[in-house]
């Protein structure tokens, strides 16, 4: 009977670069597991993103294409070990059934959303780990040790422009520079730095007339932030790109989610605001862990002065 390890979650870059650390520490543990990503979306993007890594099996699988469902019949009659990914909201019923019913013979492993859990095992969702170490967790799980304990990428080594990339775009509006913040933002690098500006993202904001690039492929997008010196950015799934390629790094976490901040780059600096915290204090992960309190979501904007001061420190 073979063995399989099969994980449900979503498609974007974060989630996918999460994974990956997923996957290879379970590849560590016993090459003859057969290792499976089933998503709804971005197949493309996680194959760009995997590179080299033929032990990571991917199936895109979603209710708008119901024939992609077949693909998982196969599974039914081998012994599956399933994983359904951290979420902070719900996880769809109708995957946690197909899950349940894939890891018959096996073990299903999900993280506790509050709601009709079909789970053998459950992991509490504990907002206060960083999101990738919460599902390092999950390997114990299934027996495995953890041989990787931050994600990385495989990639060539590029001789390294005077260039800094800016991803100001986050998945809102709060997370973002825009308008006249953006202008603002363009304005205090241009006065700091001496070389290439380059504004990246998926909004086409140009307000500021900063030279820009949009909607680049995986590969391009993995090239052009190696072979830069500096990068800023919001967080979003470019920036955790460029956290895994362990650039040096500025960045924000403006009104962002605490557990996704990319903490595992050394050579990163990341601001935060906690909310209603007096002690005038954005940066560090000790003092976050300790001061933002129990919501999911507590952070906020960032003093321009704070940042102002930070950009001196990045560009010396």
């Amino acid at each position: 009977m073979k063995n399989n390890f099969i994980y449900f979650f979503n498609g974007s870059i974060g989630d996918i670069l999460m994974s990956i650390l997923l996957f290879d520490n379970v590849h560590k543990n016993n090459q003859k597991i057969k290792i499976y990503a089933v998503i709804p979306k971005n197949k493309k993007l996680f194959l760009d993103l995997k590179g080299e890594r033929s032990h990571i099996n991917i199936l895109e699988v979603n209710i708008k294409n119901p024939l992609s469902l077949f693909g998982l019949v196969r599974f039914l009659f081998s012994k599956n070990n399933v994983l359904t990914s951290p979420t902070p909201g719900i996880f769809p019923m109708r995957t946690k059934i197909i899950a349940k019913l894939l890891s018959f013979r096996g073990k299903l492993v999900g993280f506790d959303d509050k709601y009709m859990s079909l789970y053998d095992e459950i992991i509490d969702f504990n907002h206060k780990i960083l999101y990738y170490e919460l599902l390092l967790k999950s390997l114990n799980n299934f027996g495995f040790k953890i041989f990787f304990d931050k994600p990385f990428l495989d990639s060539d080594k590029k001789e390294e422009k005077n260039r800094v990339i800016i991803e100001p775009f986050g998945s809102s509006m709060g997370r973002s520079f825009v308008g006249e913040e953006l202008n603002w933002l363009f304005r205090e690098v241009k006065n700091k730095f001496n070389g290439e500006i380059l504004l990246v993202g998926g909004l086409e904001n140009n307000s500021c007339g900063l030279n820009g690039l949009f909607d680049l492929s995986m590969k391009d997008l993995k090239d052009l932030i190696n072979s830069s010196k500096y990068y800023i950015g919001v967080d979003t799934g470019p920036t955790h790109l460029a956290c895994v390629l362990e650039k040096k790094c500025l960045i924000f976490g403006k009104n962002g989610t605490p557990n996704w901040l990319p903490f595992y780059n050394k050579n990163a600096t990341i601001l935060y605001s906690v909310n209603e915290c007096k002690h005038n204090i954005y940066k560090g992960r000790e003092h976050l862990n300790k001061c933002r309190g129990d919501k999911l979501r507590c952070l906020g904007d960032i003093p321009k002065h704070i940042i102002i001061k930070e950009l001196d420190e990045f560009f010396k």
